[in-house]
C-alpha cells in the first residue's frame, strides 16, 4: 500500500522528467543509429 496518496506532477517535476528520460531516450536511439525519433502520448 502507498503511503501517500498519489499527488499532481509540479512543473519542476515535469521538467525534470522530460529532460532526464526523454532525452536519454533521444540519445540512445541516436547512438543506435536511428534518425529520427517520434514521441507520442494522449
Amino acid at each position: 500500500m502507498l503511503e501517500e496518496p498519489p499527488s499532481a506532477l509540479t512543473p519542476e517535476e515535469i521538467d525534470g522528467i522530460i529532460k532526464a528520460d526523454f532525452l536519454a531516450a533521444a540519445l540512445r536511439a541516436k547512438n543506435a543509429g536511428f534518425d529520427g525519433v517520434n514521441k507520442h502520448s494522449y
